[in-house]
């Protein structure tokens, strides 16, 4: 605290101490989020969250095997938009968009090419539906993505590297479009925290979002 603000606060800290004088220190802790607050500001320092090597292993195994069972499932679609693009370019069917990952290592994000499509119903199918997005499930099963993480970068906007793998939805992207009432801080917070709490919400709200875009487009 400043040094010209502390001798008005003084006295409101002194009393508010008192006050805690016989709470445990977790219950401090968690009635004044003094830990939460604590590991945002190292995270907005460009501090590391610390993780035990069984909730690294637990966060992997969740993104190969939802990852995997997502392109078995989606299949057969995956190949109709496959055909579909093929028949409407003659360019190449996948495009590679060149993004860092965690610790700033570079990889190919993957999607099907929209851009030299002669078909302009075709490319608006796929904006709208978003199955272009459907070959970014193979990097996350190759451990380029995670399911929940922050938006990869862009080597053309240089930024500090991510701490961690980057995401196919993350709270910083729905912050970002007003679809939660986050603070960026606090999204890139959760971003990178993986909490499961966190993460079943966000997936929750990840299937909402394309309705309610949708639903925005619709003509009266």
């Amino acid at each position: 605290m400043p040094r010209d603000l502390s001798d008005s606060y003084f006295e409101d800290w002194v009393a508010e101490l008192r006050a805690l004088e016989n709470r445990p220190l977790t219950a401090i802790r968690y009635a004044n989020r003094l830990a939460t607050a604590a590991r945002i500001i190292a995270v907005a320092a460009g501090g590391p969250i610390t993780y035990s090597r069984r909730s690294l292993a637990v966060n992997r195994l969740v993104d190969v095997l939802t990852g995997a069972l997502a392109i078995t499932l989606v299949l057969p679609v995956f190949g109709l938009v496959a055909l579909g693009t093929r028949l409407a370019t003659r360019g190449p069917v996948l495009a590679r968009r060149p993004r860092l990952g965690k610790d700033g290592v570079a990889f190919d994000r993957l999607e099907f090419a929209r851009s030299g499509l002669e078909l302009s119903r075709w490319r608006d199918c796929l904006e709208l539906t978003a199955l272009h997005e459907l070959p970014i499930l193979v990097n996350v099963v190759r451990g380029d993505m995670a399911l929940i993480g922050p938006p990869p970068q862009d080597p053309a906007m240089p930024c500090a590297p991510l701490k961690v793998r980057p995401g196919l939805a993350s709270w910083e992207l729905l912050a970002s479009e007003g679809y939660v009432r986050l603070t960026l801080e606090d999204a890139r917070f959760r971003d990178q925290r993986r909490r499961a709490r966190d993460d079943v919400a966000l997936r929750f709200y990840a299937i909402r979002v394309p309705a309610r875009r949708g639903s925005s487009t619709r003509k009266p």
